[in-house]
């Protein structure tokens, strides 16, 4: 899941409320250009994730690549408006404006917003123990049991001096990423403390591996971090049981959409098939007061 450790984004109120421009401007748009086209594909979501796929794996930016590729790029227009719409109704408590602030955090062309233009959303069963069920999630059980088999366990972690050494710790291992995409000199996570939901992934030996924090509001929760503390095989598969006992967390808190911090033409293709295999689709997400 992400390595997201991104910072949530203050979002400001203009003196004109604009909070539905950018996806009334997209949805005209498409309706307009859309006479006439080639016929969409039969499944738009699926086909938008294997276009940022091919984006990324492209190695241009994103704007050179939607420059020197207009067919695609109006094809993945229209797909985006076709794409399945969540109602997001969401408090002025803390973490609802976080929610909410990651949401309105505008990703692409200084105007579209993540909400807009497609989130990875994992939708979260009303009953924890359903994640788990069917044939797509059979490497999600199959790593589970790898992770269990190794004495690797999961539970939530409160206490703020807790938190404030593994944050410690989470700084020291993002500085060492072999990965250049994750690696953060100097990082600075304080800013996790005391915010949401904790939930850690713990070797055996008490050894911290994975951390995860998603703040919650209502049906809605927020992947602000999830982070590996380390690159080895068991850190893996910790990673993998620490989503499932999260997911069955959120699902007990009565949440129903888990939302990544990162816009889909933002992932690492390697993140977007972990994401995937998980149950994170791409949905828009409409803003309700």
């Amino acid at each position: 899941m992400v390595e997201p450790t991104e910072r949530s984004i203050s979002v400001g109120r203009p003196e004109i409320d604009r909070s539905g421009l950018s996806s009334l401007i997209l949805d005209s748009a498409i309706r307009f250009i859309s006479f006439r086209l080639e016929a969409l594909p039969e499944d738009c979501e699926a086909w938008l994730s294997q276009f940022w796929e091919e984006a990324n794996e492209s190695r241009l930016k994103i704007p050179a690549y939607l420059a020197l590729h207009p067919r695609l790029t109006l094809m993945a227009a229209r797909c985006t408006a076709r794409l399945p719409r969540l109602s997001a109704r969401l408090s002025d408590g803390a973490e609802g404006k976080l929610i909410e602030n990651a949401l309105n955090t505008v990703c692409l062309a200084k105007v579209f917003k993540l909400s807009d233009l497609g989130a990875c959303v994992l939708e979260i069963p009303a009953r924890p123990q359903d994640y788990s069920l069917g044939s797509s999630k059979q490497t999600l059980r199959r790593k589970v049991k790898a992770a269990e088999k190794l004495g690797i366990y999961c539970r939530p972690v409160h206490d703020k001096d807790e938190q404030i050494a593994l944050i410690a710790t989470l700084d020291r291992a993002i500085a060492v990423k072999s990965n250049p995409l994750y690696r953060e000199h100097d990082s600075d996570h304080s800013y996790l403390i005391g915010n949401g939901l904790w939930t850690v992934a713990f070797a055996q030996d008490g050894e911290p591996l994975v951390i995860a924090v998603t703040p919650r509001d209502g049906e809605w929760a927020l992947l602000q971090a999830f982070v590996s503390l380390g690159e080895t095989q068991h850190r893996s598969d910790a990673r993998y049981l620490l989503t499932k006992v999260v997911v069955e967390r959120l699902a007990v808190e009565g949440v129903r959409h888990l939302v990544d911090t990162r816009s889909p033409s933002q992932l690492p293709n390697g993140l977007r098939h972990f994401q995937r295999m998980l149950g994170f689709r791409i949905k828009r997400i409409r803003m309700r007061q």
